[in-house]
């Protein structure tokens, strides 16, 4: 889909769905509304700083608003399915650390948690400034 762009013309215009490797946000060219760039973004044909928001494609170009549309659904169900994945497989290694912890001896987890969690450094003789 990277290459491909699906067009629609308006006013002399024409509409086009790409992807969009550059999300700083721009006016839409059709009404001035401020658009937030996702990846895939509709804009005037031949340039990269006329964006076109998603209300003036949904009027101007409804077949191409679909497309985008569908492929904002399909990414969502993908996030989502990661999204529920991590979940399990962050219960997994949170469970796998508390059973780690149980079985550690008492002075290892406070030196551990004294390195790790606050970043303490051991002591030397020599940082002694006097």
């Amino acid at each position: 889909m990277k290459n491909q762009k699906k067009a629609f013309v308006d006013q002399g215009k024409r509409i086009v769905l790409k992807y969009n490797e550059d999300v700083t946000g721009a006016a839409c060219y059709f009404c001035g509304l401020r658009v937030e760039d996702d990846g895939f973004d509709f804009f005037v044909e031949g340039t990269n700083e006329f964006r076109v928001c998603e209300h003036c494609a949904k009027e101007k170009a409804p077949d191409l608003y679909e497309i985008w549309r569908d492929a904002h659904r399909w990414n969502e169900e993908i996030d989502i399915k990661s999204f529920r994945e991590g979940v399990k497989v962050g219960k997994e290694e949170a469970g796998q650390m508390i059973i780690d912890t149980i079985d550690e001896p008492v002075i290892s987890r406070v030196r551990r948690i004294c390195q790790v969690d606050l970043d303490a450094k051991p002591f030397r003789e020599v940082d002694i400034p006097f």
